[in-house]
């Protein structure tokens, strides 16, 4: 699949449903809060979390990563946010490209030693977020060199 750094021409608005206009509120509402602590969203297999991602990234201030565990789901969540009209970058290496943007999605192993590289973002989501191990890996050390950053984990597997 070529992925193109450029908005769509034509965007097209897809209409959330009300239960993830519920997660989207909730997830922008904890990024402009003061809450210092991270937070899991529980969203259902087939309830349409590239949806939910791209409408909480295009609300949030300062700089996004947007993480997925896989080079396909990067595909569909990036091709979603772009297909609002919204912009973009990928940073990862399965998928071939290495840009960086206001929001940016990635996999974590092409960003995992490059983590200067992201001091500036303000924001992260995770999707999939069950596969981040909390005693350590790559998440947890990447999330902890970003110091600052608020953490928002997306997963239908709690």
């Amino acid at each position: 699949m070529e992925l193109v750094f450029e908005p769509v021409q034509q965007a097209i608005k897809y209409s959330p449903r009300p239960y993830q206009q519920g997660a989207i509120d909730a997830a922008v509402a904890f990024f402009k809060g003061n809450r210092k602590i991270n937070v899991i969203e529980v969203l259902p297999t087939g309830s349409g979390k590239s949806i939910v991602i791209a409408n909480i990234a295009k609300d949030l201030e300062g700089d996004t990563i947007v993480f997925q565990p896989s080079k396909e789901i990067l595909e569909q969540n990036y091709a979603k946010y772009i297909s609002y009209g919204y912009r973009a970058s990928i940073y990862s290496a399965s998928a071939g490209q290495k840009r960086i943007h206001r929001v940016t999605f990635a996999t974590i192993g092409s960003v995992a030693k490059k983590h200067h590289l992201f001091k500036h973002f303000k924001n992260i989501i995770i999707d999939e977020c069950h596969l981040v191990n909390s005693k350590g890996g790559m998440y947890h050390d990447f999330i902890k060199a970003i110091e600052g950053c608020k953490v928002l984990g997306l997963t239908a597997t709690p």
